[in-house]
């Protein structure tokens, strides 16, 4: 590689990209689907497979549970990408009757995707839902 600088005012810039210094996760779930809803399912099935997703970073903060009407929820995981976040809830139903878990319980604009492991929660039942999100960006 050869540079030549010329001119009172000329600077020499290298730029890199920070990407190619990363290792590649050889176990990361690789998303190339292009339609929304099969990206949402991708994630989905990565979460619950608890498998890394090429393009989002993996947290897991240890946060309080949240009440939404007789719902508890608590927040296991998030994977957050550009455009896109997935999040692991539990949801345990602390209500006297049987609880519905689908897009109307979370009442989020960005919501694109809830999938939950039990859609009908008994009284005193829990389950992990998956959400997926747009990120607004």
């Amino acid at each position: 590689f050869q540079c030549r600088i010329g001119g009172e005012d000329a600077e020499q810039i290298f730029v890199t990209n920070q990407m190619l210094d990363q290792q590649v996760d050889e176990g990361a779930v690789q998303m190339a689907a292009v339609d929304p809803r099969q990206v949402s399912a991708d994630l989905i099935q990565a979460m619950h497979a608890q498998k890394p997703v090429s393009g989002f970073e993996i947290r897991q903060d240890n946060l309080e549970p949240v009440n939404v009407g007789s719902l508890q929820v608590r927040m296991i995981s998030e994977y957050r990408g550009l455009d896109l976040n997935g999040k692991q809830l539990v949801v345990q139903n602390r209500g006297k009757t049987d609880a519905a878990i689908d897009e109307t319980t979370f009442k989020l604009t960005s919501l694109m995707a809830v999938s939950a492991l039990k859609p009908v929660l008994k009284p005193g039942e829990s389950t992990t839902v998956y959400l997926v999100l747009k990120t607004g960006g």
